[in-house]
């Protein structure tokens, strides 16, 4: 006996169910955005605006707040959280790339090289280095080309000896570039190595403090060349 079209049939209500939600979405996602603006209004916590930008018709506006809940949790050294903050903004960047704003990968990465720095893990310290500067010159920013190639020529230092295999040279390069498409003109101001192989600066002693008695001083000369070599004793 056939069922009568009045009487719901097995599986019914459940399809009336996702047809209701599936018709409540975007209401839903708009009420979302709705609340973020308010929130941001009044100046609530960065983590509770993305998240509600994140859940709205417009995830991209997710991002800003995102990185600034990262940079908050990381300042609490709330690591995992922060960590947790800039995986799902990189997932939302990926997923709308032409809503990325300038710059914002390139401080994203660098927030992320923050994080594994004070969690010790220098393996993914310079990795995040690496896609900073990466980042930077596919935006064309030397601002930020110059920032993120100061933090790995420091960093580096931390892994190997001998220095950051070129990178201050580019760095001062780049410095006087910047300079030049301003047409101001600039320089470095400085450039500390805060580290080489076992030896670190704060480990080090300044001219003013080393002891006052005379360190023998040899001169020898080359016999091939003639030219002078001093040797401290």
């Amino acid at each position: 006996m056939s069922a009568s079209p009045d009487v719901p049939r097995q599986g019914d209500a459940g399809i009336l169910t996702v047809l209701h939600v599936q018709a409540l979405e975007p209401r839903r996602r708009l009420l979302h955005r709705q609340l973020a603006e308010i929130l941001l209004t009044q100046e609530a916590a960065a983590g509770t605006v993305a998240t509600h930008y994140a859940a709205s018709d417009r995830p991209w506006l997710a991002l800003e707040p995102a990185l600034t809940a990262a940079q908050q949790a990381g300042h609490l050294t709330a690591y995992d959280e922060a960590l947790a903050w800039c995986q799902q903004a990189m997932d939302i960047a990926e997923a709308h790339p032409q809503a990325v704003p300038a710059g914002f990968r390139t401080r994203l990465h660098l927030q992320w090289r923050t994080l594994w720095y004070y969690r010790g893990d220098l393996e993914r310290t310079l990795a995040a280095d690496r896609a900073a500067l990466a980042a930077a010159r596919r935006e064309g920013d030397p601002a930020s080309e110059l920032e993120a190639l100061w933090h790995l020529a420091h960093d580096e230092t931390q892994v190997a000896a001998g220095g950051p295999s070129g990178l201050q040279a580019e760095a001062l390069a780049l410095a006087h570039d910047l300079g030049q498409s301003l047409g101001c003109g600039a320089h470095l101001g400085a450039l500390v190595r805060l580290q080489s192989g076992h030896f670190a600066l704060e480990d080090a002693v300044s001219l003013a403090r080393l002891p006052c008695t005379p360190i023998p001083l040899a001169i020898s000369t080359n016999p091939s060349t003639g030219s002078v070599r001093s040797m401290w004793g």
